[in-house]
């Protein structure tokens, strides 16, 4: 496990620590829900391929989201070893929801439509 301020500053800027842990094929775990909402950083989270999952609540406290990551551990390796990257999803103490695969510009991959049946 890495910690954001042992490999970045305090204060780096949101596309800059999520291209980088992209590039590095880090897994991000933040409780930052305001990344979601800035276009600059979700097309860096795309354009890196980085796979990013949000806590709960924007909780800061490893005493809560601690044991949330230890009960959805086996579904978290299973998300990461078959969903393409890049992606986000949402952890709680209920399990992982809310995985999108995302374009290389950070928005949600749209998917195809399906043929309609003839009658």
């Amino acid at each position: 496990m890495r910690v954001h301020d042992d490999y970045f500053k305090r204060d780096e800027a949101d596309d800059v620590w999520l291209a980088s842990c992209g590039q590095r094929r880090w897994v991000v775990i933040t409780p930052d829900k305001r990344i979601l909402k800035n276009p600059v950083s979700m097309m860096a989270i795309g354009a890196n391929k980085s796979r990013v999952f949000f806590l709960p609540k924007n909780n800061k406290n490893p005493q809560i989201w601690a044991p949330i990551l230890i009960s959805c551990w086996k579904e978290l390796n299973k998300i990461l070893g078959s969903a393409n990257p890049p992606f986000i999803g949402h952890i709680s103490p209920s399990g992982l929801w809310g995985i999108k695969e995302l374009s290389s510009r950070g928005t949600e991959k749209k998917k195809p439509k399906r043929p309609k049946r003839a009658t």
